[in-house]
Formats: structure tokens, C-alpha cells, sequence
């Protein structure tokens, strides 16, 4: 066992803001109130790419987009036009805060918006 288990561990998430236990409950939240991540028809965005995971979720008007970066470093997502002009509000992000730019995502970085449908 690690030595540091007593400050470093799962009750000690509990609560805490910014936490991964606390950030995997809002995803669960999520998941149980919003139908498009369970039903929605999902629409894979950038297909070639080994850097970021992107895609969006749609069911009726109700339309999510999800990045996801799996590298250490910042990279840009070569979103499609029509999502690039879209608006988009900022739904949950594993950074804890809004991106400046939606496309730019930082090293590890996974972030979900609700956008407007084509």
C-alpha cells in the first residue's frame, strides 16, 4: 500500500470540490438527467485523429459535443464549419472551467457543450 493512503483516497474525495470523485458524480448526474447521452445518435467527428477524440450526441433538437485530449500537450480540434460557428454553452469539463476557445483543448483535457442542432 501506498504510504500516503491516509490523505490520498476515496473518503477523502467526498465533498471535496475539484475532486474525481465529485467531478465522476456530476457525470453521473449528468448521464441520469440528460437522454441525448443515453439515446442520442452518436457522430463521430474526427475520425483520423490520433490526438483528440471528438464527437457529438444528438437526439431531437438537443445536440452535445464532447472533446477529449489524449495527449500531455495543448492541441487544436479541426472542427467541422457548421460547429466552429455554432454557440455553445459549456456543460462539464474535467479542468474545472470554461476553455477559452472550444476547440483548444490542454493536455488530458475533456469538455462537453451543448450546442445548437444543424
Amino acid at each position: 500500500m501506498n504510504p500516503n493512503y491516509t490523505q490520498i483516497n476515496a473518503a477523502s474525495q467526498v465533498g471535496a470540490d475539484g475532486s474525481v470523485y465529485e467531478y465522476y458524480r456530476e457525470l453521473i448526474r449528468l448521464r441520469h438527467t440528460m437522454d441525448v447521452i443515453v439515446y442520442g445518435r452518436f457522430d463521430l467527428l474526427l475520425p483520423d485523429s490520433d490526438e483528440v477524440f471528438a464527437y457529438t450526441r444528438t437526439l431531437g433538437e438537443e445536440k452535445l459535443l464532447v472533446l477529449c485530449n489524449f495527449t500531455a500537450a495543448d492541441v487544436k480540434a479541426e472542427l467541422p464549419e457548421e460547429l466552429k460557428r455554432a454557440e455553445k454553452t459549456y456543460i462539464i469539463g474535467n479542468y474545472g472551467d470554461r476553455p477559452a476557445d472550444a476547440g483548444r483543448l490542454r493536455p488530458y483535457e475533456a469538455v462537453v457543450y451543448r450546442t445548437e442542432t444543424e
